[in-house]
């Protein structure tokens, strides 16, 4: 990038950059924030084995606390590895949805988030207060305990906004919750994490026309296993006049660095 020469005697501005890192854990989601003022969020933890290499890779970063997890839904591929992390590193807050759910994995994580000194229960919209450079809403579908079964659907749907860029993760959120969703908020960004890990229910086109990301991560696993991510929704993604789309299953670790006017991706390819 050609700079303006700096004059003598005045000091260069720092440049204060937001990193997201979305992590190949095969099956499953997790994705480290670095704000602007060095705090860190963790939106989900993939599967148990992730956490504990979550919790090294933080060792040898020497990132000493986690300031706020998001676990977007009760399944094992998003909370199993917030375990170990969780009995490994500092976390200042949990943050997660009403609903639980009745398997070893929850019960587990349930114990152990115990511990955190804030453990929040997302039942409405919020906003997320870590670093006063990010505006994070956090959006719930549903505020009816009716729909509290249909766990995919009571995802944490999370928006920052840093500067003129803006990402969303959906977690596992379909198109049932999409389009409520798109009812009731503004959820145009320029990059969006695919929900569900590409699958054919999630990415609707209507979602996808009110969003208009130009970028799209898929969280993947190896496609053998589900299929994930789906030919037709990677088709209404290009059709939608989606520019760019990464896969952890192919591309590895991704990692996106913005100054809050333009970003930069490079892939770290695991393979």
């Amino acid at each position: 990038m050609i700079q303006e020469p700096i004059e003598e005697g005045v000091k260069s501005p720092e440049v204060r950059m937001l990193t997201v890192v979305f992590f190949n854990v095969g099956q499953g989601d997790m994705t480290l924030l670095e704000t602007p003022n060095k705090k860190y969020i963790l939106i989900d933890c993939g599967s148990r084995t992730m956490g504990e290499e979550l919790a090294n890779l933080l060792s040898t970063f020497n990132i000493g606390k986690i300031d706020a997890i998001i676990a977007t839904n009760p399944d094992a591929d998003h909370i199993g590895g917030c375990i170990p992390l969780l009995q490994s590193i500092p976390v200042d807050m949990v943050v997660e949805s009403a609903l639980g759910k009745d398997t070893r994995t929850y019960e587990e994580y349930a114990e152990i988030a115990d511990t955190v000194s804030k453990r929040l229960y997302l039942e409405d919209d919020d906003l997320l207060e870590i670093d006063p450079d990010l505006d994070i809403m956090l959006f719930i579908a549903y505020d009816d305990q009716e729909q509290l079964s249909k766990d995919n659907e009571y995802s944490i749907v999370t928006k920052i906004k840093y500067g003129d860029i803006s990402f969303l993760f959906p977690g596992d959120c379909s198109e049932e919750c999409e389009g409520i969703l798109t009812d009731t908020e503004d959820l145009n960004v320029d990059i969006l994490k695919a929900g569900h890990h590409g699958s054919r229910t999630s990415s609707g086109e209507l979602f996808l026309s009110e969003v208009t990301p130009k970028v799209v991560i898929i969280s993947a696993g190896d496609p053998s296993q589900y299929g994930f991510p789906h030919d037709e929704t990677i088709e209404r993604m290009y059709n939608a006049g989606v520019e760019e789309i990464y896969n952890t299953n192919i591309h590895g670790n991704i990692v996106l660095e913005t100054d809050g006017k333009t970003y930069t991706i490079v892939t770290l390819n695991s393979q």
